[in-house]
C-alpha cells in the first residue's frame, strides 16, 4: 500500500499547469486523502483520492485551452 502513497506525492506535483485556483484545489483534496489514509479511513481516502484525480485533469485540460487560446491570439494578428 505504500507504493500507492509514494505515487500520489508524485501525481500531486503534476497538477499544476496553469489554472491556478483549481490545482489548488486538486492539492488540498489529494492532502485530504493522504491525510484519511494515515488515519485509516481507506473508503474516504479513496473518494478523496478520486475527486482529486478528476480536479487536477479538470484545472489540466483548462490549462491547456488556456495556453491554446493564448497562442491562438498570438500568432494570429491582423494586420492593417
Amino acid at each position: 500500500m505504500s507504493l500507492g502513497v509514494v505515487g500520489s506525492e508524485v501525481k500531486r506535483s503534476l497538477c499544476f499547469v496553469d489554472a491556478y485556483p483549481i490545482n489548488l484545489l486538486a492539492l488540498i483534496l489529494s492532502i485530504m486523502s493522504r491525510n484519511s489514509y494515515y488515519s485509516g479511513d481507506y473508503s474516504g481516502s479513496r473518494r478523496l483520492g478520486r475527486y482529486a484525480f478528476y480536479v487536477a485533469v479538470a484545472s489540466i485540460v483548462i490549462g491547456l485551452v488556456i495556453i491554446a487560446t493564448i497562442c491562438a491570439a498570438h500568432f494570429t494578428k491582423l494586420d492593417d
